[in-house]
């Protein structure tokens, strides 16, 4: 209660806290301007549906890094036969052997193994 000062109001009604804080002013402060004197700002010189291609100008299909993606980085194979297993067939096919992707935590953690089998299998083997 001690940290502000409070003033008295001395009119009440709709306009009493501009009475009190006085009128203000239509100017842009830097909060408020955004890019308002930053960046250019062109006249509008026809409307329309086309009226922004009309200031930017017409793009082009050229591929940019941003839209190529991976082309001209990547290999890229043909594809010579189509099917369900076309994808399959260009790749050869794989084995059944783990990766150290696939292999978790084989190798690494301790297996111990189960000498009971039953609901309760996983507290018998802990307390062995």
């Amino acid at each position: 209660a001690g940290i502000m000062e409070r003033s008295e109001v001395k009119k009440g009604g709709i306009t009493f806290g501009n009475d009190n804080a006085g009128n203000g002013d239509a100017g842009l402060s830097a909060q408020t301007a955004g890019s308002a004197g930053v960046m250019e700002r062109m006249g509008v010189q026809k409307t329309g549906i086309t009226f922004g291609n009309d200031q930017a100008g017409a793009g082009t299909a050229d591929l940019t890094a941003q839209t190529a993606g991976s082309a001209g980085v990547m290999e890229r194979s043909e594809v010579t036969s189509q099917g369900i297993t076309f994808g399959n067939s260009a790749a050869g096919a794989g084995d059944a052997g783990m990766t150290a992707q696939t292999a978790g935590s084989a190798g690494v953690m301790e297996r111990s193994e189960t000498t009971k089998q039953g609901i309760a299998f996983g507290a018998a083997a802990g307390s062995s």
